[in-house]
């Protein structure tokens, strides 16, 4: 095994090519798109709510008028609204392309932790490369929403890898950088703070488990809660802990049961990839070889990081399942190379290894590339979308009551997360944001979103049971559809006498229902 105490030129220079493609390919749709990928209107509204109130933390969010507090960590958020403001650059951009760029920053931090954890130059530059291109790692930080999630990642990443610094050196002059980072995770995603800890503890449990190292430990998480009060302390004082409680419980919601968990973990179908999942497939190799040579602190972390927590935790075991399969690639290239040599060059001493090398990078960002594709083409909002929002904001009255049909998931309906914070109007059924909102509101949101959708290939009269049902009024109805096929439900609509065709485009379609 490598020891490298000093990391050698070649490790800056693989680090850095390896985090020049991770970026390219990250900016490669977001810079050609026209819109931000997926999500990420909630947080439109909220960094335009900084905004207007001159960076004074508000209260409550203006989106979908539903007084929904604002409890989320604002770090990423005020970052966001103080760049626009002070480059005048347009929001919408910004979401487009900080989130990219923030994803790509995390992959040297990554290398080096990988560096300090396996001590192997080679398995380390392997798993930055993997780091780089699987598309469960990055898909979720590139959309509009990833101006938080992206900030959150790398975040966690920077305090693990002081973390790993911390319990290897036992010395105190990494106390200080560490709460720092933890602070900074804090204030930038909610989900992002379970997931650091749990992994800094099963770091601590295989580095150091000392009373040193456990006092140290503390010191930092109190470190970090009282560098992160002022936000917290102020979402205390104007909400109580009730935001808190509501999140956690919303979290729940559409996680997985226990058994499932496990089933879905060992399936090793969590990496995204669009063709043959080579990442997936080595990791597998690197589980085993990393549990038949008793290194069992991969296998661990990759384990608890989603069973204990699946709806993060679908992301942050890429960070060990990263490590498992460069460990299992590594093994492949020295099966082809036939000799036990470790050194990065002894890969291109026979052919067949580099070609194998080239295709395996090729094949990854080939991957990378058309799962990005997909999310551009299925989950964004079209230009004509976003033009009948824009109408619907300039054309009819401020109190109008919507409802958006798009026959999506909950969490993955990027019309009914942008219909409130582009056309400044209620959303009777948009789930986001409810999930701050305490009482069971988010279950309640999740089951009236679903009963709608399934309106989409029916007639009015699934809409008549829906509003019976839920005992809800509303002007207009908006459908979102693929332009080559106007879905039954509003073919149905159109031909109704109790509704009108208000505003069409290739692929939205506005009605007005006539009193």
């Amino acid at each position: 095994m490598e020891h490298s105490q000093h990391p050698r030129t070649r490790t800056f220079f693989f680090a850095a090519i390896t985090t020049l493609v991770g970026l390219l390919v990250r900016l490669a749709i977001p810079l050609t798109a026209s819109f931000p990928l997926n999500d990420g209107g909630l947080f439109y509204a909220m960094i335009r709510d900084i905004q207007q109130s001159n960076y004074v933390f508000p209260a409550t969010i203006s989106y979908n008028h539903a007084s929904i507090p604002f409890a989320y960590p604002p770090l990423a958020l005020y970052l966001a609204a103080f760049i626009s403001s002070m480059f005048h650059l347009d929001l919408l951009t910004l979401l487009r392309v900080i989130p990219p760029v923030v994803s790509a920053a995390a992959i040297p931090v990554f290398y080096f932790l990988a560096l300090d954890l396996l001590q192997s130059e080679t398995s380390a530059a392997l798993a930055a490369l993997i780091f780089a291109l699987t598309p469960r790692i990055f898909e979720w930080q590139i959309m509009g929403g990833g101006i938080t999630r992206s900030f959150g990642f790398l975040f966690c990443l920077l305090k693990l890898y002081s973390v790993q610094k911390l319990y290897v050196t036992k010395s105190n002059r990494f106390v200080a950088r560490t709460s720092v980072f933890g602070a900074l995770v804090i204030l930038s995603h909610p989900e992002a703070v379970l997931q650091t800890a749990l992994a800094g503890l099963i770091i601590y449990l295989f580095a150091d488990h000392s009373k040193g190292g456990l006092i140290r430990s503390l010191v930092v998480s109190l470190l970090a809660l009282l560098l992160s009060a002022p936000w917290w302390l102020t979402v205390l004082y104007a909400h109580g802990f009730a935001p808190f409680l509501a999140a956690l419980s919303a979290a729940r919601q559409d996680s997985p049961n226990f058994f499932l968990r496990i089933f879905f973990t060992f399936q090793f179908e969590l990496t995204s990839e669009p063709y043959l999942p080579f990442v997936a497939i080595f990791a597998v190799i690197g589980f085993f070889q990393s549990l038949g040579s008793k290194k069992y602190l991969f296998p661990v972390w990759m384990l608890a990081a989603y069973l204990i927590e699946p709806r993060s935790g679908s992301l942050y075991m890429m960070l060990p399942l990263s490590i498992l399969a460069a460990m299992g690639l590594h093994q492949i290239l020295k099966f082809i190379q036939n000799h036990n040599e470790s050194e990065t060059t002894s890969w291109f001493r026979n052919r067949t290894s580099q070609w194998f090398f080239g295709f395996i990078v090729l094949y990854l960002i080939a991957g990378a590339y058309a799962d990005e594709y997909m999310i551009f083409t299925q989950y964004t909002l079209t230009n004509s979308q976003v033009q009948a929002m824009n109408w619907i904001h300039n054309n009819t009255p401020p109190n109008s009551q919507f409802v958006v049909v798009s026959n999506r998931n909950a969490l993955a309906d990027p019309a009914s997360d942008w219909f409130p914070a582009l056309t400044d109007r209620t959303s009777l059924a948009t789930v986001f944001g409810y999930e701050w909102i305490n009482g069971n509101q988010f279950e309640g949101r999740i089951q009236k979103y679903t009963a709608l959708q399934n309106c989409i290939n029916q007639d009015a009269t699934c809409l008549d049971a829906w509003m019976q049902k839920y005992r809800i009024a509303y002007q207009y109805i908006f459908i979102t559809h693929s332009p080559s096929d106007i879905p039954p439900l509003g073919r149905n609509l159109l031909q109704s006498n109790h509704y009108q065709l208000a505003y069409q485009t290739t692929d939205a379609l506005l009605l007005e229902r006539v009193p």
